[in-house]
């Protein structure tokens, strides 16, 4: 009986131990959300503290905050207190760590803060909603504070607290504003920082209406230099260059560029181990192009309105060939120019050649900041006779801006000789008639075969199936000829047309270059390459400058061809992810990097089944 009272004092010592330690578990972690006050005016401020309260939470992860769709988050905090309590001689100890964000409402009416999440150990907390009331102007004795930490006090400004306009500024830069319609104007986006700069974003970039953009530089990283300017000392970095050609004439406002940027401030808060930030928008202010029009005296006769600095050269492969042989005329443009706008060449009258639409090619480069390059025309010419021919001056009429005035390049005459055949004769070319052909040679003769070796061949050969299809053949070649005619001129002719058809091969070649750049683990290029090869794609797609795709002028685009909200979203997250990667100041693992490529290569194969995959012959701009 002893023995059995033994048994069960002992099973009541177990559960005890056990619910004492469910107890103990249970009470490990708090978690709540709580805010200084639930009614605000509009231009007043919110304080929001998420608090993390608990033993052993040494390394947890910052928490989860739900959608402020209804409110702006204009400043971060942090702090830790930490609890030692002594009880028998046994001494325990409690922490309690405190996010703070500072909020500003962005409309009036009732806006719930939902839950917070946070995940510790496998096992999830959240806490419970929040209700504001935001009235227009301010709450009385209250408007646009900010409370100071509930958990530390108040810590004196930081030269970043004070922020001034002069320690933190955009500039663009243009080399001219005053041009002509396709001369090269140069924009050159600087930022000046005299702060700590944690991290920057672009949030806006300007559409660029009214010109061809084309990026001379874009940052991968922001490398600062020292340079002093009024007395004051700043670290100065270059975040973008561009090359702008203006499309038409008169007034063009050049939009602002917008930055977010975040900065670290100062805290005297021992406990503070994870600092504080603030975040701030700035922007150049907007500049104006006159760009007036091309003058009327001087104007050659079938001038193309092409406007830069050119030269023309014209060779061939051979200068003899014999009948019925091909030749290839070449024709080189080079000069400093918006090549991808340059016209073809008006060729002189080639009445003994048939010619062939040229093969094009372009090699663009920049010499310092001017954008140039070559642009290469392929000619297949067959002549029509022999004889000693003169394929005469191809002229290339442009407007140069820096004499103001117009200008002719030539290239000199080629001359070429055409020898008969190999047999001598002279082959039948399209356009010749029949008192043009020479037959040379031998009479028909007759011949007889034996009458043993004459076998049945069958039925008529009209009933033949293999006749049949031989006879439409032709006209299916024909059909197909006309076709891949008027693909070519189109191309030649529509270059919206011609960027939506490179679009995908120009984005798979994007791809495997980024690949490479991925296992060389330069993590900046790579983001770098994954955003120009997302951006190439979307602009060459829908025909807009590549230099002028901005989120909401992109937003506008796919959502004005019935995309769904969801991948357009998933777009501009995914430019948002890649300019944040760049200039983050810690470099990306391998695993973030194959995930990213892995994102763009499934968005473009998305897109490439939606809308953006088929195109209208109206649709280029």
């Amino acid at each position: 009986m002893c023995a059995h009272k033994k048994n069960i004092s002992f099973i009541l010592a177990v559960l005890a131990l056990l619910v004492s330690a469910m107890g103990a578990q249970s009470e490990e972690l708090t978690f709540s959300a709580s805010v200084d006050r639930t009614r605000v005016g509009l231009d007043d401020y919110l304080t929001l503290t998420v608090s993390v309260s608990g033993k052993d939470i040494g390394g947890i992860s910052q928490p989860d905050l739900p959608s402020l769709d209804g409110f702006e988050i204009v400043g971060t905090n942090s702090s830790s207190s930490s609890q030692f309590t002594l009880v028998n001689g046994k001494m325990t100890s409690s922490k309690t760590i405190d996010y703070i964000y500072t909020l500003r409402p962005r409309e009036v009416g009732k806006i719930t803060i939902g839950a917070a999440t946070l995940k510790l150990r496998g096992k999830a907390y959240k806490t419970e909603p929040i209700e504001i009331e935001v009235i227009a102007g301010s709450v009385s004795g209250q408007g646009k504070t900010q409370p100071s930490p509930r958990t530390s006090s108040p810590s004196p400004p930081s030269p970043t607290e004070n922020l001034r306009s002069e320690d933190l500024f955009l500039r663009a830069d243009f080399d001219q504003k005053k041009v002509y319609p396709g001369q090269q104007v140069t924009v050159t986006y600087t930022l000046y920082n005299r702060t700590q700069l944690a991290n920057v974003q672009y949030e806006q970039v300007p559409s660029f209406t009214g010109f061809w953009a084309e990026e001379i530089y874009n940052a991968d990283r922001l490398n600062f230099q020292q340079q002093v300017i009024g007395g004051k000392q700043y670290q100065v970095a270059v975040l973008k260059k561009l090359a702008l050609f203006p499309t038409t004439c008169g007034k063009i406002q050049v939009d602002p560029m917008e930055l977010v940027c975040d900065l670290r401030l100062r805290s005297r808060d021992f406990f503070d181990f994870f600092g504080r930030t603030k975040r701030v928008r700035i922007s150049n202010k907007p500049v104006t192009i006159t760009v007036q029009p091309l003058p009327d005296e001087g104007k050659p006769q079938g001038f193309a309105g092409t406007v830069g600095r050119f030269s023309i050269t014209a060779s061939v492969d051979q200068r003899q060939v014999r009948a019925g042989e091909a030749l290839q005329l070449v024709v080189k443009i080079r000069g400093q120019g918006n090549l991808k706008t340059l016209p073809a060449p008006q060729l002189p009258p080639l009445d003994n050649f048939k010619s062939f639409e040229p093969e094009i090619q372009e090699q663009m480069s920049t010499t310092g900041d001017k954008i140039g390059g070559t642009k290469t025309y392929r000619y297949v010419l067959i002549p029509k006779q022999q004889g000693q021919f003169l394929i005469e001056t191809v002229q290339f009429s442009y407007f140069d801006p820096a004499r103001k005035a117009y200008q002719t390049a030539r290239t000199e005459p080629i001359a070429i000789e055409v020898l008969p055949g190999e047999k001598g004769e002279f082959p039948l070319i399209l356009g010749l008639g029949r008192e043009e052909i020479k037959l040379l040679g031998r009479d028909i003769r007759y011949i007889k075969p034996s009458t043993a070796a004459i076998k049945d061949e069958g039925g008529d050969l009209y009933s033949n199936r293999a006749f049949q299809i031989l006879q439409i053949a032709p006209l299916l070649a024909i059909f197909a000829a006309i076709l891949t005619r008027r693909r070519r001129d189109r191309i030649r002719t529509d270059v919206g047309y011609a960027r939506w058809r490179g679009a995908y091969r120009q984005s798979r070649q994007g791809l495997r270059a980024a690949h490479r750049l991925m296992r060389s683990e330069s993590s900046a290029r790579f983001y770098s390459a994954m955003a120009k090869t997302l951006s190439n794609y979307l602009g060459d797609k829908l025909n807009i400058s590549v230099g002028g795709i901005t989120s909401q002028h992109l937003r506008d685009e796919l959502v004005g061809r019935q995309m769904e909200e969801q991948l357009v979203q998933q777009i501009l997250d995914c430019l948002h992810a890649c300019d944040y990667s760049r200039f983050a100041p810690a470099s990306s693992q391998l695993a973030d990097m194959e995930t990213m490529l892995k994102r763009v290569r499934d968005l473009i194969s998305r897109l490439e089944k939606t809308g953006l995959g088929t195109r209208r012959r109206n649709s280029s701009r």
